[in-house]
C-alpha cells in the first residue's frame, strides 16, 4: 500500500474514540464524522480522508469509516444495524469497542 492509503493504529483508535466521545453526547454520527474528516482536511494530513468526504457526501458514514481503514468489513457488518437502531449508547458501547480492539490488535 502507499503511505497514505490507510490510517496508522494511533490515528484509527483516535479517530474512533472521539466519535465514540461525541456520539454518546448524543450527537448524530454523520455531523460528528463529517467534523473529523473535515478537520483532518483542513490539517492537509493525508488524502484518504478525501475519499471518507465523499462517502459522508452520499450520507454513508459506515462507508467513510471503511473508505479510511477505521473498520474492516467484518466490523461493518456488524456496525451497520448498530448504526441504524439510533440508540447512542449502543452506537458509542461499539464504537469504543472497535478501538479497544484496534489498540490491543494493532491492525
Amino acid at each position: 500500500m502507499a503511505k497514505h492509503d490507510s490510517l496508522d493504529t494511533e490515528d484509527k483508535v483516535r479517530l474512533l474514540r472521539s466519535l465514540a466521545h461525541h456520539v454518546h453526547r448524543k450527537r448524530p454520527v454523520d455531523e460528528v464524522l463529517m467534523e473529523l474528516v473535515e478537520q483532518e482536511l483542513r490539517g492537509g494530513r493525508r488524502r484518504i480522508y478525501r475519499a471518507a468526504a465523499e462517502k459522508l457526501a452520499e450520507d454513508d458514514p459506515l462507508g467513510a469509516l471503511q473508505a479510511i481503514g477505521a473498520v474492516g468489513d467484518e466490523a461493518a457488518c456488524v456496525l451497520g444495524p448498530v448504526l441504524d437502531s439510533d440508540d447512542h449508547r449502543l452506537i458509542s458501547n461499539a464504537i469504543n469497542r472497535l478501538a479497544d480492539w484496534q489498540e490491543a490488535n494493532g491492525s
